[in-house]
């Protein structure tokens, strides 16, 4: 199984959290206006954000399942992961 977990952070009202290493495979990405593939010059920063919450399967569309990470958590457990996507039914 795939996993990405995700998190967007756009107006400077968070910072991102370091992201420690976790027991299962899986890639982080933290979308910020440096980085972000797509400028969405007419939302306004929260929005920015929602956009990469609700339509992330369509940014990384080569994954199984997604993690969403709101911006101002921080994951200090290394089986954050495994504990999100455990229980996922018909994904293994």
């Amino acid at each position: 199984m795939k996993i990405a977990v995700v998190t967007a952070i756009f107006g400077g009202k968070d910072s991102p959290k370091p992201f420690p290493a976790q027991s299962v495979d899986c890639d982080y990405h933290c979308f910020t206006e440096a980085n972000s593939p797509f400028p969405l010059p007419n939302l306004p920063d929260r929005l920015k954000a929602k956009y990469y919450k609700l339509q992330i399967h369509l940014v990384l569309p080569n994954y199984d399942a997604y993690v969403w990470i709101d911006g101002n958590i921080e994951v200090t457990s290394p089986d954050f992961v495994k504990v999100m996507t455990e229980n996922l039914d018909g994904i293994r």
